[in-house]
């Protein structure tokens, strides 16, 4: 987890916060609830309305710099951390990752882009997740465990590239795994969705913070002694996508509907739930064409919770309401 404070007597990461909410409005309709409780909250931060750089790098300090690094169609993240890091002799390359690719070909390009002098490796074995068959052992490449890490009791799920160099620590962490969908390869961006920090700190600090010191200490691990890599389950996501609902907000008696791609809104039905997801007696009437969102005209005596859609003899998942009504009581307490 990673933590950006900034404020009006201390402005120094405004746009990197402001970088953050760009990209969280790339995601957010035009005219849906969160994008205008958005909105609100900018017009009422004066000091976080300065236009950013889409990808900004701060520096907080001569010792330490700052940025918010996430998908785009251009470079892939991995290759702009790369960047980042720049000409710097790195002498320690740190990973850790609960997901590979099965060729390790994300790792290997960073290797080989960065080329440490030494590479530190971080799995949790009993996941067999590691591809141990593309592991190439070796004097300056070595596995551990993160069994060792005070606290890592439960499934690793973080994600940290630390590339240790004479002054800094230079670190890339947030929800991309050392994946090519995730970090993307030479000449292509990732195809995954993912936001990163990248954060410098002075030499050491990064393996310190994360008390990476006695994992370092302990047994390294021996790719014959490893369980065999056992991939994730696939997920079916075409069936998935034919399931998907679509989301829902509620504003007063006005219902929106923003439809998945995958399904045409004509000659479907809206159902309502409640909070234990029971059918909720309510008149819901379209009052809307073909524009998008879909609306409807709401009236019950209770405010709904969840929605699903009936069409071609099939139903739908179930998809949560954003009631505005609901966070506006919220926001008065």
């Amino acid at each position: 987890v990673g933590e950006v404070l900034a404020d009006e007597q201390n402005p120094l990461a405004v746009p990197v916060i402001r970088a953050a909410l760009n990209y969280l409005t790339r995601h957010l309709p035009e005219g849906s609830v969160p994008r205008r409780q958005l909105d609100w909250a900018l017009r009422r931060a004066r000091w976080l309305n300065a236009i950013a750089e889409s990808e900004p790098i701060v520096r907080l300090s001569q010792t330490e710099r700052l940025g918010f690094i996430a998908s785009d169609n251009l470079a892939g993240i991995g290759q702009r951390y790369l960047t980042l890091v720049g000409s710097k002799p790195v002498k320690r390359l740190v990973v850790m990752s609960p997901y590979w690719d099965v060729n390790l070909g994300a790792f290997r390009e960073l290797k080989e882009s960065l080329k440490p002098a030494k590479t530190i490796v971080l799995i949790q074995p009993e996941s067999a997740l590691f591809p141990v068959d593309a592991w190439k052992p070796s004097n300056t490449s070595v596995l551990y465990g993160v069994g060792q890490i005070a606290g890592a009791t439960r499934f690793a799920h973080a994600k940290v590239l630390i590339a240790e160099t004479e002054e800094h620590d230079c670190i890339l962490y947030g929800s991309a795994n050392c994946t090519q969908a995730a970090l993307g390869k030479s000449g292509e961006p990732g195809t995954n969705d993912e936001a990163c920090l990248y954060r410098e700190l002075p030499a050491g600090e990064a393996v310190r913070l994360l008390g990476l010191e006695k994992v370092f200490e302990s047994p390294e691990l021996q790719g014959d002694d490893l369980p065999r890599y056992m991939p994730a389950e696939s997920l079916p996501l075409e069936e998935l996508e034919q399931r998907l609902p679509g989301r829902f907000e509620l504003s007063g008696e006005l219902l929106r509907w923003w439809p998945p791609q995958s399904m045409n809104p004509s000659g479907t039905e809206v159902i309502l739930l409640d909070f234990e997801a029971k059918n909720l007696a309510a008149n819901v009437t379209r009052v809307s064409g073909g524009d998008l969102p879909v609306r409807f005209h709401f009236q019950a005596e209770e405010l709904p919770a969840f929605a699903m859609v009936r069409y071609e003899g099939k139903e739908s998942a179930i998809a949560p309401i954003v009631v505005e009504q609901a966070i506006h009581e919220t926001q008065r307490r």
